[in-house]
């Protein structure tokens, strides 16, 4: 038999395991302790006392070659694992290399930084391989030394006193008890408070199926995995999605072609309103704009009421008065290249990671002067627009808001060019 496609089958030789680990050396002693060797194999060279055979009851009862690291607190866990080859004395034995399999994946991945946000409110941490299994892959419940622990999210906050609290949830049952091991994280039990809060993945010795601002009595062990364990979580108010506003030259209506893009506010305009946009302002004083929207949220949300509003003219609305609103007309936009049509809605749905057009359109919103600028009526009077998006009938948070005041637009206080009019249109 001999060697197959990353596969070291019996009888085994020492031609087999070069040509599987890429290790031109023909010493037994060099290739057990080769830096070539996976060791997520089930069967690779371990120590052990035996000169001969490895059982395979044998070989898990040595945890596979591996050690864990353990700590009471959870702050001194070293993370990762240590295999432990057969290096000085141990007994090089060529038939631990029968069944070894060099794409073997580890026993559990890393998932790295992610947030909790209103939509994606909720995050179920497998504590698996995430990546496609290979054949006769590890789990973390055939290791002894894992047996009695629970899969365990550790929180490291660091509070307003300076002192770091320490948070632990696990699952509701040990690796060994079997199952998919699983812990559900939800904004609502961390905290919908924003803020990024550093996590740690591990073992626990007591089952804590909610979070504690104590430390809970037991301890913890480390994991073996080829990717970090570690990581934040980001806890955020509103959604994650971009924003890119064109301004048109016509007023949309349902069905038509007349959609041509006349400038674009080049760059995301994300729901916390840090960047600027631009608008443009029609000959009756119409505001028409289409909104390139892109949910970076890893689940669908469906915008039951998606609606840009601002003050009508002549009733204009100022940050003491802010729930003085007037919705627009919305719809689904269908656009190629600089040209689009419209189909009228009340609701848009968009899917993880995908981009939809939305226009709208402002009645009465500004109006033009005896020169042919566009204003805002006299004095420090304020309009405020937002797009507010609503999912399963909550509202998520308004995004962007534009101020306009005196024929200018700002945000957050920074000034903008004039709001620019866009030339008369022929009739259709």
């Amino acid at each position: 038999m001999g060697h197959n496609d990353g596969r070291i089958t019996a009888p085994v030789s020492i031609y087999d395991i070069q040509q599987t680990l890429g290790d031109a050396s023909q010493d037994l002693g060099s290739l057990a302790n080769s830096a070539n060797i996976n060791r997520n194999a089930r069967d690779k060279p371990i120590r052990h006392a035996n000169v001969g055979e490895v059982s395979e009851a044998e070989r898990k009862a040595a945890n596979y070659g591996f050690q864990f690291n353990f700590a009471n607190n959870a702050a001194d866990l070293v993370q990762g694992v240590t295999y432990l080859k057969p290096d000085g004395d141990w007994w090089k034995r060529m038939n631990d290399f029968i069944g070894y399999e060099h794409n073997a994946q580890p026993p559990m991945s890393g998932i790295g930084d992610f947030s909790l946000s209103a939509v994606t409110a909720k995050k179920d941490i497998y504590f698996r391989n995430q990546k496609p299994a290979w054949i006769n892959d590890l789990t973390l419940g055939e290791f002894p030394a894992l047996a009695n622990y629970y899969p365990c999210v550790v929180l490291f906050e660091t509070l307003s006193n300076g002192l770091k609290s320490r948070r632990v949830k696990t699952g509701e049952r040990t690796f060994a008890e079997g199952g998919d091991p699983v812990v559900e994280l939800t904004r609502q039990e961390v905290g919908a408070t924003p803020r990024t809060i550093e996590y740690m993945l591990c073992g626990f010795s007591a089952k804590k199926t909610s979070f504690d601002d104590i430390d809970v009595v037991g301890q913890y062990v480390s994991l073996p995995s080829d990717d970090a364990l570690t990581g934040t979580v980001t806890i955020r108010s509103g959604i994650s999605v971009d924003f890119e506003f064109v301004y048109i030259t016509r007023r949309i209506e349902a069905g038509k072609n007349i959609f041509e893009l006349v400038k674009t506010y080049n760059g995301p305009l994300n729901i916390d309103g840090t960047k600027n946009a631009r608008f443009g302002v029609g000959t009756t004083g119409d505001i028409a704009l289409v909104a390139r929207i892109t949910n970076n949220e890893e689940v669908a949300f469906t915008a039951t009421r998606l609606s840009l509003a601002v003050s009508a003219y002549p009733t204009l609305i100022t940050t003491a008065e802010p729930s003085r609103y007037s919705p627009s007309e919305m719809y689904e936009m269908e656009m190629s290249g600089n040209l689009g049509t419209a189909t009228a809605t009340t609701q848009l749905r968009v899917a993880p990671g995908e981009t939809k057009y939305a226009g709208f359109n402002l009645t009465a919103a500004a109006y033009r002067n005896a020169a042919g600028g566009v204003v805002i009526p006299s004095g420090e009077a304020e309009a405020d627009m937002n797009i507010n998006f609503y999912y399963n009938n909550a509202l998520l948070g308004g995004a962007p808001m534009l101020r306009i005041k005196n024929g200018s637009s700002t945000l957050g206080g920074g000034g903008l060019e004039p709001i620019e009019p866009i030339e008369p249109i022929p009739a259709l």
